[in-house]
């Protein structure tokens, strides 16, 4: 029982990491490089939207090896609240083809993480 809760945290942190792309993300991942067609509040939300995915890759390396890690566990749940704070803002950002462009390769990351968690360990 305790590691379907795990696994249902698990979706749901992703879920709200990824927005409202739909799942869709981009093939490679990256940092902002296209700045251009961005406004100011755009890039910020991108540099703390990949500072976040940087967290939370972490917090589920500590997960996979020691799940019981109530420190770790509150970091989680912590960053999930954090993300979820932004989706009000993510989602008329996301209307910028140029913000959306960069939030997936940003996004991508995660992705592949989950990815690899889901094919190699059956994670999720």
């Amino acid at each position: 029982m305790e590691m379907n809760n795990r696994r249902d945290f698990l979706k749901k942190a992703a879920l709200v990491a990824l927005g409202v792309t739909g799942g869709v993300v981009a093939t490679q991942a990256g940092n902002v490089t296209n700045t251009v067609d961005l406004s100011d509040n755009e890039i910020n939300l991108l540099n703390k939207f990949s500072t976040w995915v940087e967290n939370f890759k972490e917090v589920t390396a500590i997960q996979k090896s020691d799940y019981e890690n109530a420190a770790n566990n509150v970091r989680m749940i912590q960053l999930t609240e954090e993300a979820e704070l932004w989706q009000a803002e993510l989602k008329e950002m996301l209307k910028n083809q140029a913000f959306q462009q960069e939030y997936l390769k940003i996004a991508s990351v995660l992705a592949q993480e989950i990815d690899y968690d889901r094919t190699t360990i059956g994670y999720l």
